[in-house]
């Protein structure tokens, strides 16, 4: 279950289920990552605000993420990176 963060206070407001990859129809399974991905970056996107000073970990975790649809070949099988504490 993942974390639903406020970008401005930083606070938890919610939880989303993301439902695994059954479905073996790729269009579905890379639309799945990508929502997966927007979700995670979505919990970072406090870290980039202006007046923050974002570590090299987490920009780099950032990079990651955004590059996962061309980093990998089965939508079914992904390795997420590790979100730095």
């Amino acid at each position: 279950m993942a974390k639903i963060i406020d970008c401005i206070t930083g606070s938890v407001i919610g939880e989303m289920k993301t439902p695994p990859v059954e479905n073996k129809d790729l269009e579905h399974a890379w639309a799945n990552l990508r929502a997966k991905r927007l979700m995670l970056l979505a919990e970072t996107d406090i870290y980039a605000l202006s007046d923050r000073t974002m570590t090299a970990e987490m920009k780099n975790y950032r990079q990651k993420l955004r590059d996962l649809p061309s980093t990998q070949a089965d939508p079914a099988d992904i390795v997420w990176p590790t979100k730095p504490e």
